[in-house]
């Protein structure tokens, strides 16, 4: 005889009480106790966490991830001093994530679970980004509601059993998927998470961002929008309804579109960041599809004749004697757009040569390059750009066995894109690197390898040039 389904609002609410879910609740009024204090120190928050240690490592190693720590020679080591470097508000958001994140996920989490996940993810950065944007101020309670927002969705398809299933294979083949769970479940996942809310005592911003979509409080719009936002990079990333959304929310900031879209992609970036510090394989490589899935459409291509131009200009420039700044970013802006790489960084020698730092980025999500990629080069720190810089010849990196590879510092910061790189030198001083990947896409092509080693071959000749002409 087959099992009875669950079937209503209360009845499924009643099913996921009976699981480990309603731990984060408790989690959560029990964070807020300590952190709605005036008086709260370091040593209270630390010691709710450390009741826990099989998740104590994994809420350090989200602390040490480039978005909050971005000096990685200097390690948070210690809840303690977590809490000291990244606030209150700031620690209890990275253990709310990873409570979250331990109770749904297992070895073999369906697809939709796994989505979902990474949509509360960039859902509840971009509400955090979003927030300060319009305060000024950090407010982690948006993350929060922007993490848990769907937390009935996730629910579901965590702890649904055979219906879970079933569902999931029913809406393959559905276009518009609402009806199909409204009479599957008898209720909507929207309402679920209400229910969850209310229920379990989630917090105020939550509760109005799922009961008000009419309200006027910045937080609560900030947690609306964001999720409005993912559901649309995700479903329609090409549509006029996220051109119209993305105006909307300049609107709400007031600020222009491409300030808000530089915003979007830096969030973009920080929940990649964040999803691969959580240390789960599987939705790091969950959310590098969807990002793939939502560039693909945009990808570039090598445009031979912007190449040709490029070089003119650099003839140009040598004969007028420009800045030397102004030579790099013809060479970066011609690697990207005439070779066709998606991320293009030009990278310049301390004075002891011991490192090299971003002076020049192009490409989606190399806003924070120039603050974040400094990178040593001695022999006592082996890595990519190490080995190009040693070696002074082109270097393929990760593309095969005996190719190049990224080290710690170097995969927080880029991730582990097939990439090369090549060595600036003048009158035979290493003077800096060019790095150049297709930003997690498909391998280098033979041409675009080959117009790469040519432009920076010119790009030497010409800086030689100019230095002599001085």
């Amino acid at each position: 005889m087959a099992a009875e389904k669950t079937h209503g609002r209360e009845r499924w609410l009643n099913v996921f009480s009976e699981t480990e879910l309603p731990v984060l609740g408790g989690v959560i009024q029990e964070l807020e106790a300590v952190t709605g204090k005036s008086n709260s120190t370091a040593m209270q928050l630390a010691d709710v966490i450390l009741k826990d240690p099989s998740l104590t490592s994994r809420v350090l190693k989200v602390a040490n991830c480039v978005i909050y720590n971005p000096t990685i020679n200097n390690p948070i080591t210690t809840i303690s001093r977590a809490v000291v470097q990244l606030g209150l508000a700031g620690v209890k958001s990275i253990y709310t994530s990873v409570v979250l994140i331990d109770k749904l996920l297992s070895n073999q989490s369906p697809p939709y679970l796994l989505d979902g996940i990474v949509h509360a993810i960039n859902a509840a950065v971009q509400s955090r980004n979003l927030m300060q944007k319009v305060s000024g101020k950090v407010n982690e309670e948006v993350f929060i509601a922007a993490l848990l927002y769907r937390l009935g969705e996730l629910a579901f398809w965590c702890f649904g059993g055979e219906q879970a299933v079933q569902l999931s294979l029913a809406l393959e083949d559905k276009d518009s998927p609402d009806k199909l769970i409204e009479r599957e479940l008898g209720t909507n996942f929207h309402a679920l998470s209400s229910g969850l809310a209310e229920r379990w005592e989630l917090g105020s911003v939550l509760k109005e961002a799922l009961n008000k979509p009419n309200t006027s409080d910045p937080a609560v719009k900030c947690v609306q929008f964001a999720d409005r936002l993912c559901e649309l990079q995700r479903q329609a990333p090409d549509s006029q309804a996220l051109d119209k959304l993305i105006e909307d929310i300049a609107d709400f900031c007031k600020a222009d579109t491409k300030e808000i879209k530089d915003l979007i992609e830096q969030g973009s970036a920080e929940a990649n960041s964040e999803l691969k510090a959580l240390g789960v394989d599987q939705l790091h490589e969950r959310a590098k599809q969807a990002q793939l899935k939502k560039e693909n459409s945009s990808a570039l291509k090598p445009n031979p004749q912007f190449q040709l131009n490029m070089l003119r200009d650099l003839d140009v420039l040598v004969k007028d004697k420009c800045d030397i700044n102004t030579l790099f970013h013809t060479v970066a802006e011609g690697i990207h757009l005439g070779v066709g790489l998606e991320r293009v960084a030009i990278l310049l020698c301390d004075a002891n040569r011991s490192k090299v730092q971003a002076k020049h980025a192009l490409g989606k999500g190399t806003e924070t390059w120039r603050k974040q990629l400094l990178i040593p080069i001695t022999n006592d720190q082996p890595g990519a750009f190490q080995q190009c810089a040693v070696k002074r010849q082109h270097t393929i990196i990760g593309e095969a066995p005996d190719s190049a590879s990224f080290n710690e510092l170097e995969q927080q910061i880029l991730g582990n894109p097939l990439a090369q790189a090549a060595p600036i030198i003048a009158n035979k001083r290493l003077i800096g690197l060019i790095y150049a990947d297709r930003a997690g896409r498909e391998s280098l092509t033979e041409e675009q390898r080959s117009a790469f080693c040519y432009i920076v071959q010119q790009a030497n000749a010409s800086l030689e040039q100019l230095i002599r002409s001085r």
